[in-house]
């Protein structure tokens, strides 16, 4: 007769802490014994939050296995926590790349459509995610985004709506301060604000949220609800197609904004190949861009003081050769974006 139940035993041992904790999570680099195998383990205390409502976090990842979801193995609990496992991504999230380097434009699109379609695959199954943001997308061995951190999830209900047990994130959507149950435009404002910190680097989203937090309550929730913030200003190898992608899902409105993941999908995946492999380099005199060719990158300053330019390709032994027609004394903000998109 096959019994109805069985208990096992489930042997890891923490490495060290990775850095992705949550409120109420922490989640670390352990090695499973049996399988020999380093895994992620996301720890949660039974005391900050109830262990059947958490399990459902699992299940639902589970349930909505998808290539740019992320993966779930296993979840047990002992007396004090529960235990998420799921691999081990060396890579890190979106977040861990956006604070090693800029990403160029074709690098921000190639994200987004990963992470997207993971969005619609659970959108499909009347699941919103409530939490969309860079440390909730991890990278895979291959490079590729996936959904990550379903702790927010729920389930949408026969009107389309639904509204999570908490908020605690920066990314909230205007209508979070007036209404209690949200659909699916609700998700679309967080990838929004995802590919838009994307698009401006870390040191700038962090300087605008800096800025914000600074300020009474008062004005942070005007800010937002008026769409104040974020900011919307791009640096200027941001092709203008993928600006007006980001802003509109960003509209204050939930019914100006795409409908659903697939929309923005289609509108990021129709931008022309323009001065998308630009990659801007953070200095403190010098507006500087960085393209890779075979074996030589083209270079692109422009002095912050004087708008004075510099254009050049430099070869893999160090030899440069200047462009003069892209040299000028003075450029506008036109003037750079044109140079770089015909370039």
């Amino acid at each position: 007769m096959i019994a109805p139940m069985k208990k096992a035993d489930v042997n890891f041992t923490y490495i060290r802490d990775i850095g992705q904790a949550g409120q109420n999570s922490e989640v670390y680099l352990a090695k499973d014994e049996h399988l020999d195998a380093e895994v992620a383990i996301k720890e949660v205390s039974k005391t900050k939050i109830n262990a059947t409502d958490y399990f459902s976090e699992a299940r639902l990842l589970y349930a909505s296995r998808h290539p740019n979801i992320a993966q779930v193995n296993y979840a047990c609990q002992d007396q004090d926590n529960i235990y998420v496992c799921m691999p081990f991504y060396p890579n890190g999230t979106i977040s861990d790349r956006i604070k090693r380097s800029n990403l160029s434009p074709r690098e921000i699109i190639r994200y987004s459509i990963n992470f997207l379609s993971g969005l619609h695959h659970i959108h499909s199954k009347s699941l919103m995610h409530f939490d969309i943001k860079p440390n909730n997308i991890m990278l895979s061995e291959r490079d590729e985004a996936m959904l990550a951190d379903f702790g927010l999830a729920k389930t949408l209900d026969k009107t389309g709506f639904a509204a999570p047990d908490q908020i605690y994130t920066t990314h909230y959507p205007p209508e979070a301060f007036t209404l209690k149950a949200y659909n699916l435009t609700y998700d679309i404002y967080q990838a929004g604000m995802t590919i838009y910190r994307m698009a401006v680097g870390y040191n700038k989203f962090n300087d605008e949220t800096q800025k914000l937090l600074s300020n009474p309550s008062d004005f942070i929730i005007s800010q937002i609800s008026s769409g104040a913030f974020p900011e919307k200003t791009y640096n200027h190898h941001i092709p203008k197609p993928l600006r007006a992608i980001i802003n509109k899902c960003l509209s204050v409105d939930p019914s100006d904004r795409y409908q659903s993941a697939l929309e923005v999908l289609n509108a990021l995946s129709s931008i022309d190949d323009v001065c998308l492999d630009w990659r801007m380099v953070d200095d403190i005199s010098h507006l500087i861009w960085i393209k890779p060719l075979d074996q030589a990158k083209m270079v692109f300053k422009v002095d912050k003081a004087t708008t004075k330019s510099d254009f050049y390709k430099e070869n893999h032994d160090g030899t440069k050769r200047r462009e003069k027609q892209n040299c000028k004394a003075t450029l506008s903000n036109n003037d750079i974006y044109k140079i770089l998109k015909g370039n």
